[in-house]
Order: structure tokens, then sequence, then C-alpha cells
């Protein structure tokens, strides 16, 4: 399976879990990156740099494969580093990992950030 079609069905795969709420992501802020595994043999990353306390913009998601050791690498069109990635992200594909990014880390960001200012405000 050619490596385009490979990322179309597992970033569609985990859109859909990541809006149902059934797939757990974790947040490595230390490295930003956000990362999930959809199956034991299939683990999806997506790195980003940090616009501010509340903001964030992805650069590339990274895929990797069932078997062996390789990965597919998708990037953002709107990211200088999207030319180092073996695919550029589509509009269907570029929605989906948009909105991706939004529910697991600039949706929980903005709110936390939101809270904190609050209190800032209130101390």
């Amino acid at each position: 399976m050619e490596k385009l079609k490979y990322a179309e069905i597992v970033i569609k795969e985990v859109h859909s879990r990541t809006t149902q709420g059934t797939l757990k992501w974790e947040d490595k802020n230390h490295v930003s990156l956000i990362a999930a595994q959809p199956t034991p043999a299939i683990g999806v990353s997506i790195r980003y740099v940090d616009n501010g306390p509340d903001g964030a913009t992805w650069e590339y998601a990274k895929i990797t494969h069932p078997v062996g050791i390789d990965e597919t690498m998708i990037g953002n069109p709107a990211s200088s580093r999207a030319r180092s990635a073996e695919v550029l992200a589509d509009s269907d594909m570029l929605e989906q990992l948009n909105e991706i990014f939004r529910l697991v880390l600039l949706d929980p960001r903005q709110r936390d950030f939101e809270v904190a200012m609050k209190q800032l405000l209130e101390a």
C-alpha cells in the first residue's frame, strides 16, 4: 500500500475515534508533541510549535507502520517544516488533522489559560 493511502486511512480512523472521545491522547508538552496509539502496532504523533501561553501550530504528523520501523510523515502546508515531510496534507486530511489538534491540544489549552487568567485577576 502506498504511503499516502495508508496515511489517509489511519488519519480518518484516528479522527473518528478522537471526535467520539474513544482514543486516548498523551500530551508530551516538554517535547511539543501529542501522541496516540490507535492499535498496538500503529502510533500517531503530532509535533507542534508553541505560539504563546494559549496557542500552538502543528508542523507535521507521523504515523508508524504496523510492520518494520518505517513511518509516514505528513506535513502541515502552513508550516515551514512541511517541506521535510514525505506527504503534504490535502484538504480532507488537513481538516481532520486540524480538528484533532484543536480537540486534543488547543481547546484544553485555551480553557486552562482562561481559568489561570481569571484566577490571576481575582487574586
